[in-house]
């Protein structure tokens, strides 16, 4: 249940547990630790801290700190830590790769054309609110729920989603962000 012990990931971490209900903040750790189990179950690559950081923002536009009603959720999420990491002076290389990962997670499969972070961020997500794949990781699944409870998340997610649409425009971008936003540039 080791979770990264980063400067970054510390100052991150503090953002998400000040804005954030118990209930998203405990899904996005479940998020990065259900997609590190079934990554190295799968033996798939990835970068630790990059995917934390990814779980950790990718439902920061559902906290009313970072709602804006006109875009998706993800966006506004994903714009929350392109913020995050440029002021912390990361590489625009690693903002494009975790801007392109929570743009994406929304996905009904997983963008594996957009990087490992990406299909793995959107697999961790899903698999803790849908429950998609977890049997393939069953036993960790219940260790890591004892960890970090899920607070009946199942049911409070659907709100949380619906009261971040406001329009159109931000309803059709959760499936097609890029077709109703201006492609993110680094």
């Amino acid at each position: 249940m080791r979770l990264p012990d980063t400067w970054l990931s510390k100052e991150a971490y503090a953002i998400i547990n000040v804005v954030a209900v118990p209930e998203l903040v405990n899904h996005s750790i479940r998020t990065y630790l259900l997609a590190r189990v079934y990554a190295q179950k799968k033996n798939i690559d990835f970068e630790d801290e990059r995917l934390y950081l990814a779980a950790l923002f990718h439902d920061l536009g559902l906290c009313p700190a970072y709602k804006n009603h006109l875009q998706p959720f993800q966006i506004n999420s994903s714009r929350a830590l392109q913020n995050f990491l440029d002021e912390h002076q990361v590489s625009p290389e690693c903002i494009r790769i975790l801007v392109d990962a929570i743009d994406f997670h929304m996905q009904l499969l997983p963008k594996w054309s957009k990087g490992n972070i990406a299909g793995l961020l959107q697999i961790g997500a899903w698999m803790d609110i849908a429950r998609l794949r977890s049997w393939t990781i069953k036993d960790q699944v219940h260790a890591i729920e004892t960890e970090y409870p899920r607070l009946q998340i199942e049911r409070k997610f659907p709100k949380l989603l619906l009261s971040s649409i406001g329009s159109a425009h931000s309803c059709w971008g959760l499936l097609f962000p890029r077709g109703v936003t201006q492609r993110f540039s680094v």
